[in-house]
């Protein structure tokens, strides 16, 4: 009885087993029929893409919009002209999607074959450039200005150099590259890509100064100072020479005193002349009861050189028979009188003498 009632239950629990199973596989079966008939192909509008953007190289969180600004027109003073102040670049999306970018309506519409991820990428048209100026001044009449500069041109400028300075060197951030004409004494700024800071730099003039002496001579007939400053050259006239004149080219002044030619403020480039005169003094004679026989009674003479007058002797007179009645500034001793030529040697300084002839009858020089 017993062993009955145990194959009754061995059979009970193997039905149920098939039983489960069956019901197990109808179910999976039902799943697998119902995944099949859900499963149907995607269309675009279900296919999804995300964006990021990037500014100038940069990753920003936000498209960049449509927007314009002004910029001053170099071309016309006073205009001004606008400008977009982005640009589309490029993009790239991921899973081979391509696309387009609209520019009028400012959008990227992609055609989707895929989920994509799109990155997409914008440049900015003009960049800022901070200009610095030491020992200069800007046309707004400071040492810093900004101006725009749009990408792929360039703009120049006005920097006009202190009083006495000169065009040293510039220095810009970001690659951008400038130059400085110092005859029109504008900057050119390009190669701008980024917000750019340019320095630029004066530093003081330094000049030259050529000495010409004429009738004399120096040292050192060539130096140099920076602007403003002063130079001294040492000068000695030649012998039996005074100074005359001194001149300066590019209206630069100097003076000659105690044998230096001074140049006070040089301002520029010089060249300096000096002149130097033969020393002479005047020498007078003044005859009575005779006559200087080329009628001339006065001589100009050098320092150390001697004055000679030939007197005729009027009627009555002779040249034998005189008197020197005065030499001013001179020792008329020393004054020769012989043949009717009338000598005054080693002559230092202005003189006037007074010749009298006397009549034979008449005493003899004093």
């Amino acid at each position: 009885m017993k062993k009955k009632n145990k194959r009754k239950g061995i059979l009970i629990t193997l039905i149920s087993l098939i039983i489960l199973c069956l019901i197990c596989g109808t179910i999976g079966l039902l799943e697998s029929k119902k995944e099949t008939i859900n499963k149907k192909p995607q269309k675009e509008e279900d296919y999804k893409a995300s964006y990021k953007y990037y500014v100038d190289g940069e990753e920003v969180l936000e498209m960049p919009e449509l927007e314009t600004t002004t910029d001053p027109d170099s071309d016309f003073e006073g205009a001004e002209h606008t400008i977009a102040k982005y640009k589309f670049e490029r993009y790239t999306c991921t899973n081979e999607v391509i696309g387009e970018f609209d520019e009028e309506n400012w959008e990227f519409i992609p055609t989707l074959t895929n989920n994509t991820t799109c990155r997409l990428y914008f440049l900015k048209t003009s960049h800022e450039v901070t200009i610095k100026v030491s020992n200069g001044k800007l046309p707004n009449n400071t040492q810093e200005q900004k101006l725009l500069v749009e990408l792929d041109k360039d703009k120049t400028i006005n920097i006009i150099p202190n009083d006495g300075y000169k065009y040293e060197g510039v220095t810009c951030t970001n690659n951008a590259v400038a130059e400085y004409d110092s005859k029109t004494k504008d900057l050119k700024v390009s190669n701008v890509s980024k917000e750019t800071t340019c320095n630029v730099s004066f530093t003081i003039s330094d000049f030259t100064a050529e000495l010409k002496v004429e009738y004399g001579n120096t040292t050192e007939n060539r130096k140099s100072a920076n602007y403003g400053g002063t130079l001294q050259f040492d000068v000695t006239p030649s012998e039996n020479y005074e100074f005359s004149d001194i001149t300066c080219t590019n209206k630069q002044v100097a003076e000659y005193k105690d044998n230096k030619v001074i140049i006070i403020g040089l301002t520029d480039n010089t060249v300096c002349t000096i002149e130097f005169k033969a020393l002479k003094h005047k020498v007078t004679l003044k005859v009575k009861n005779g006559k200087i026989k080329n009628g001339k009674d006065t001589q100009e003479k050098m320092d150390g050189q001697s004055a000679v007058f030939e007197i005729i002797a009027n009627d009555g007179y002779d040249v034998t028979h005189y008197k020197i009645t005065s030499c001013e500034n001179y020792d008329r001793n020393k004054v020769a009188f012989q043949n009717g030529y009338f000598t005054i040697p080693n002559i230092t300084d202005n003189i006037t003498c007074e010749l009298e002839l006397t009549k034979k009858a008449d005493e003899a020089t004093d």
